[in-house]
């Protein structure tokens, strides 16, 4: 793997897809076309051993499974000296996880419930410390500029995985009105169904 690579590790396909297609669109925008990071995407820690690789990727957006052990990869990439970036994100709240990760020295969480804002923020920042693009590049995407302030808001809660229901709670509207929104922003956008919108919606941020 090159030197500059980029390792995103997620048990949900549609995730690091989307994730992948995010950095592929960032990475898209360098005025340097020389030597841009290899973006590799796995859905599973199991078998992977960081040996076979020449060097330790650069970057690496991480899920913490709760039924694989992603503290150990971690524990891995500390005893071999690697200091990749690292950002982990995850659906686990686990105390003792987030006790463990700042044991290793990693504060950059992202939690699945969150904002998927703050996952392509710290992407970007990541990027900008490593060298791999610049701050004016990192501003250069504009967020979902075809839609509306409140499409946002609620494609937003569409990838966080929320209900029409729970959706129209937080947003103080029907259910029938959100589900007229997300039928206003798939045409906008273009897409056939809601996995096609989350891979979008991480692809346009």
């Amino acid at each position: 793997m090159s030197s500059k690579s980029i390792l995103i590790v997620d048990e949900q396909p549609i995730i690091y897809e989307a994730i992948e297609g995010h950095l592929r669109r960032l990475l898209s925008r360098k005025e340097s076309r020389e030597r841009l990071p290899v973006v590799k995407t796995l859905h599973t820690l199991r078998g992977l051993n960081i040996d076979d690789y020449e060097a330790c990727p650069k970057l690496i957006i991480l899920e913490v499974f709760a039924k694989e052990n992603g503290l150990g990869f971690l524990q891995e990439l500390k005893s071999k000296d690697f200091n990749p970036e690292i950002i982990v994100f995850t659906q686990s709240r686990d105390a003792g996880i987030n006790v463990s990760l700042e044991e290793f020295g990693i504060h950059r969480i992202c939690y699945k419930t969150e904002s998927t804002q703050l996952l392509v923020q710290k992407i970007k920042q990541a990027l900008v410390r490593l060298n791999i693009i610049s701050e004016v590049e990192a501003e250069a995407v504009i967020p979902c500029e075809q839609l509306t302030p409140k499409e946002i808001e609620i494609t937003n809660l569409v990838a966080m995985g929320y209900s029409n229901k729970e959706i129209g709670i937080k947003q103080n509207c029907s259910e029938f009105t959100v589900k007229t929104h997300k039928q206003n922003i798939m045409k906008k956008t273009g897409v056939k169904n809601l996995a096609e919108l989350i891979r979008w919606f991480y692809t346009a941020l």
